[in-house]
């Protein structure tokens, strides 16, 4: 679509009356809805186990919100007319606790050796370099015998790239920063996160910034019985079973918002 194109002359006069601050996050926040059309990057075929583009104006498909925060909410944002739904998911700073705002969904489950693909068009606000990172996706599962829910999350790190952290899976070591990896701030754009299931030589994380690929590295990628034990946990289950889109976790001081839209879980077994 053209960023010329009527439709987004119109998006121009919806917030034209609106506040400065807040009419610039919802214009360029409801692009998610008008450029979202893409489907997964090495699966445009394969069928969406799971897909929503919020355009029934509710969140009945998803199976929990997540809020940890007074002020952290997650909402649908009506655009009007042919614009339609955007998610609106903002988690207050890190307290006692850190902020949370996100939805859940459910996916089979994936064993080692299967493949997720899990991505969304998203809009992140320019973020002041600070302490603190900014979770947007989390790939977990719900109940392995571990009350932390082990699982992979994709953050925006203080320097404003993309990081994978493992620390739920017992690895200190992030995958990334690469220089590919900066976050395009102010601008829409889909994040696309695939991992290959599996452990040391044979797990293969990839993240993507539309279609280029922003981290790709070889390593652990999923709850393994022998890394657990390393740090006393007795793991039930080696799987994921379910995803996080939105705000997962907001380790910074002040409260951040994102838009996000088109999302999708497909999931691939190596059978």
């Amino acid at each position: 679509m053209s960023i010329h194109s009527p439709l987004l002359k119109r998006v121009n006069e919806y917030v034209r009356d609106m506040p400065i601050v807040s009419a610039k996050a919802i214009s360029i926040g409801c692009l998610i809805y008008a450029m979202g059309l893409s489907t997964s990057v090495l699966a445009a075929d394969a069928l969406a186990s799971f897909y929503d583009d919020f355009e029934t104006g509710d969140t009945q498909i998803w199976d929990y919100t997540g809020l940890w925060g007074r002020s952290s909410s997650v909402t649908l944002q009506d655009l009007g007319g042919e614009l339609g739904f955007v998610a609106k998911a903002t988690a207050e700073g890190k307290g006692q606790r850190v902020g949370k705002a996100y939805l859940t969904r459910d996916m089979q489950q994936a064993l080692q050796g299967d493949r997720i693909e899990a991505s969304m068009l998203v809009y992140v606000p320019y973020l002041q370099p600070r302490s603190g990172s900014v979770y947007l996706m989390d790939v977990e599962c719900r109940d392995c015998g571990y009350s932390e829910k082990p699982g992979l999350r994709v953050l925006i790190d203080s320097d404003g790239f993309l990081r994978v952290n493992r620390s739920k899976l017992g690895i200190a070591q992030d995958l990334g920063p690469t220089p590919a990896g900066r976050v395009p701030f102010g601008r829409v754009f889909r994040l696309t996160l695939i991992v290959e299931l599996g452990g040391e030589l044979d797990g293969r994380t990839q993240v993507f910034i539309d279609n280029e690929l922003a981290v790709d590295e070889v390593g652990v990628n999923m709850p393994l019985t022998h890394v657990a034990e390393q740090f006393g946990v007795s793991l039930t289950a080696e799987r994921f079973d379910y995803v996080q889109f939105g705000v997962t976790a907001n380790s910074r001081s002040d409260a951040v918002t994102v838009f996000f839209d088109d999302v999708e879980i497909d999931a691939f077994s190596r059978s």
